[in-house]
């Protein structure tokens, strides 16, 4: 009897120091882990494998003894990196999922945004268009006078407006004059009507090599001295407008 209850005191021991070897190497190995950090795939891999290594270490030891401790920490340690692999791979996928999702959003933006240009250049080039072919600006002058009426400002800013908008648009600016008076007055006083006009459109941004002025006196006049109130329309600056070199 007596034997036999030192055999189970033997035995006893045998497990307790096993178990007590087992945790303390685990407990190492565990705690060699936590202080790697997860900071990229091979910490991360790292960390696990010492986990795995340390928690087979402590059940190879309860186990089998220090041989269960060693194939413990073999088996915990592959455990562990197959583990973390496994987890890289997830947070891969989900990273890869996200990653797709933006860049179709970013696909998506580009084309409404490259829909939204061309718009834009089929109307700009539409209104362009439409300067060239259908606008035209008179403004009239007194008898003898090359002063610019105040009732012809508010339209030579709104006319600014647009040809900042369009600076590949050449400015046409034609002077003349009635029948009245001499070839060479007529000439030079439709040349400083045209001068007068340029000179507005310059202090409003205008560049200057956009302008071309053309005088001519009385040459294109349409009405005769009979028709006093018709001269009035001949003594005028056309504006006008066109694309392309002059």
């Amino acid at each position: 009897m007596d034997g036999a209850l030192d055999q189970m005191a033997k035995q006893e021991s045998v497990v307790k120091k096993q178990l007590m070897m087992g945790v303390i190497v685990g407990s190492l190995l565990m705690g060699t882990a936590a202080g790697a950090g997860a900071g990229d795939l091979n910490k991360q891999i790292a960390q696990r494998e010492w986990q795995g290594a340390g928690v087979g270490g402590v059940l190879g030891g309860i186990v089998g003894g220090p041989p269960g401790i060693i194939i413990g920490l073999a088996g915990g340690a592959l455990f562990g990196r197959g583990e973390a692999l496994e987890d890289a791979v997830q947070q891969a996928q989900v990273e890869t999922k996200q990653y797709q999702e933006s860049l179709a959003e970013l696909k998506l933006a580009q084309r409404q945004l490259e829909n939204q240009i061309e718009r834009y250049r089929e109307i700009r080039a539409n209104r362009l268009q439409a300067m060239v072919d259908g606008f035209s600006l008179n403004i009239h002058f007194r008898t003898k006078s090359a002063m610019l009426e105040q009732r012809y400002q508010q339209q030579l800013d709104r006319l600014a407006d647009s040809l900042r908008a369009f600076p590949e648009l050449n400015i046409h600016i034609d002077a003349f004059a009635d029948v009245r008076g001499q070839s060479g007055f007529n000439h030079q006083l439709t040349e400083q009507r045209a001068l007068v006009v340029q000179r507005q459109l310059a202090a409003r941004g205008i560049n200057g090599a956009r302008i071309h002025r053309v005088p001519h006196g009385e040459a294109a006049a349409d009405y005769l001295p009979q028709d006093p109130e018709g001269m009035g329309f001949d003594r005028r600056v056309l504006l006008y407008f066109t694309l392309g070199d002059v």
